[in-house]
C-alpha cells in the first residue's frame, strides 16, 4: 500500500511539475507572440516613416530642381538687364553726342539721372 501511495505521490508531483512547466510554456509562448506582434507593428510603423522620408527626399530634390531653374532664369534676366543698361547708356551717349553736334546746349542734353540706377550687380 505504501508503494501505491508513493507512486501516487510521485505521479502527483510529476503532474504538478508538468502543469507548472506547461503554464510557463504558455506564458512564454504568449510573450513571444505579443513580442512578435509588437515587432511587426514597429516594422510597419518604420515602413510608413520610411515612405514619408522617401517622399520628403523626393519633394526636396524636386524643389531643388525648381530652385535651380529659377536661379538660372534670374541669372539670365540679370544678364539681359545689364545688357540693356549698357545699351541704353550707349544710346544716351550717342544721342547727346548727336545733340551736341546739332548745336544743342550742354544743359539741354539728356541727363544720366533719367535712367534708374542699376541695382543688379553682374
Amino acid at each position: 500500500m505504501v508503494s501505491k501511495v508513493i507512486k501516487l505521490d510521485d505521479f502527483n508531483n510529476r503532474r504538478n511539475e508538468l502543469l507548472s512547466e506547461l503554464s510557463e510554456f504558455h506564458l512564454t509562448k504568449k510573450f513571444i507572440e505579443e513580442t512578435q506582434k509588437t515587432i511587426s507593428d514597429l516594422n510597419d510603423e518604420k515602413d510608413v516613416h520610411s515612405e514619408m522620408i522617401q517622399q520628403i527626399n523626393m519633394d526636396k530634390v524636386e524643389l531643388e530642381k525648381v530652385m535651380l531653374l529659377a536661379k538660372e532664369e534670374r541669372k539670365q534676366i540679370e544678364e539681359n538687364i545689364v545688357k540693356k543698361y549698357e545699351e541704353i547708356f550707349r544710346i544716351l551717349e550717342q544721342s547727346n553726342e548727336y545733340s551736341k553736334e546739332s548745336g544743342v546746349p550742354e544743359e539741354n542734353l539728356i541727363p544720366v539721372s533719367i535712367i534708374p540706377p542699376n541695382k543688379i550687380i553682374a
